[in-house]
């Protein structure tokens, strides 16, 4: 019930007639990779396999802008590790896979005046 009460709310105000409001979506894809040989670590041992690895975070960005000083930002993310999950899987199932999505950030922000700003979120 509060999800839809939530929905419709953020559909009147992102549908409002006169609201020169401007909504966007953008996104990235960091990829990292890294070679794990033990250096600096006193666990490691002489003879060790070194390991490579690349892990990659995946962004989306929603911004909201509108002509009242109003912003919303939500970006959820997924971080895995290449060859880890299979190709397609249930981001948020329980079935032997840890699930990596997450919110990297979600914030609303009020500019008010040009000296004063709320910002409310992560």
């Amino acid at each position: 019930m509060k999800r839809t009460t939530y929905l419709a709310a953020l559909a009147c105000i992102l549908f409002s007639p006169k609201a020169g409001a401007q909504l966007s979506l953008t996104g990235e894809i960091r990829p990292r990779t890294e070679l794990y040989s033990g250096n600096n670590s006193r666990l490691a041992q002489p003879g060790d396999d070194a390991g490579l690895a690349t892990q990659q975070r995946s962004r989306l960005y929603f911004t909201y802008k509108d002509t009242t000083g109003l912003k919303i930002v939500f970006s959820p993310q997924v971080i895995h590790f290449w060859g880890q999950l299979p190709q397609a899987y249930d981001l948020t199932s329980s079935g032997g896979i840890q699930p990596s999505f997450s919110v990297f950030e979600a914030y609303a922000e009020y500019q008010a005046t040009d000296w004063y700003t709320l910002k409310v979120g992560r």
